[in-house]
């Protein structure tokens, strides 16, 4: 959570195969972040500051460019096969590029 108060507000992430619950253990309760969960399935939220979408991680094209701030995965890149391993998952798009670490 410290790199995420560092940087500036308002702020949006994409948390892919992560949940609400984590976050809330994380200690974020800052109406100035959306954080949108990405899972196989929907799943319900108890915050405005969340939402939740059904989609593939390998597959991001319905978001547009720089349409989040941060991409963040706690853990799903372990649930990914051989062949979305080898070719990666394609976030680097999705992120504005003032935080883009793969542009670094």
């Amino acid at each position: 959570m410290d790199l995420v108060n560092e940087l500036g507000k308002p702020l949006n992430i994409l948390d892919i195969g992560g949940t609400q619950q984590y976050w809330n253990l994380m200690g974020l309760d800052d109406p100035a972040i959306k954080v949108t969960l990405l899972n196989l399935t929907q799943e319900s939220t108890t915050s405005p500051n969340f939402s939740s979408v059904a989609g593939d991680a390998t597959d991001l094209s319905i978001y547009g460019d720089d349409s989040f701030d941060v991409v963040y995965s706690n853990s799903v890149i372990e649930h990914l096969f051989t062949k979305e391993i080898n070719s990666g998952v394609p976030v680097s798009s999705k992120v504005d590029p003032i935080f883009n670490a793969s542009k670094i």
